[in-house]
């Protein structure tokens, strides 16, 4: 994909009218555009040089539309969040990787729509993520990326302590 921009152009073209991507099936059937495929896209396109200005800007329209007033971000315009979809099951994840990519595309901590959403990340953290170590994990990630280190720290305790015997990590959404 990276030396073909006819890859390229096959996810710009799963980009919709309303500025997502598109990939995500609602109960209906239906394929519609979720701030976790518009995230993993546009984080994509943006690390590979290859998105136009004009659909990162719609892309990140489409982001912020989806962002609550306690700043957490849903998964579709009328989907709070799928404990079945993979890579945001729960708004705290979803809330994370969001964060993770509007810093990518220039928005800073101080920006009130991120601000809201790391507060919204705090106030998980102080609750250990709701036992979620893949929350954790992407809150970690998005604390450190906007210079956050003391709550990046709690976030990485809680993933320690949440080890298994075996070496590895479970979490309370995954059987």
């Amino acid at each position: 994909l990276a030396q073909d921009s006819t890859g390229y152009q096959l996810l710009l073209d799963m980009q919709q009218l309303d500025g997502g991507f598109r990939g995500f099936y609602d109960d209906s059937g239906n394929q519609i555009s979720t701030s976790v495929d518009t995230a993993m896209a546009l984080w994509g396109l943006k690390h590979a040089q290859q998105i136009p200005v004009s659909n990162q800007s719609a892309a990140v329209n489409f982001l912020l539309r989806l962002q609550n007033s306690d700043g957490s971000f849903n998964l579709a315009p009328a989907i709070t969040s799928n404990q079945y979809a993979s890579l945001g099951p729960e708004p705290v994840s979803i809330t994370a990787l969001v964060i993770l990519v509007l810093k990518d595309v220039s928005y800073t901590g101080s920006d009130p729509n991120v601000s809201r959403a790391l507060n919204y990340l705090s106030q998980a953290a102080s609750g250990n993520f709701s036992g979620h170590v893949y929350a954790a994990a992407l809150s970690a990630l998005a604390f450190k990326a906007v210079g956050k280190p003391a709550d990046a720290s709690k976030a990485v305790s809680f993933i320690l302590s949440s080890q298994n015997d075996d070496g590895g990590f479970s979490d309370v959404i995954r059987s």
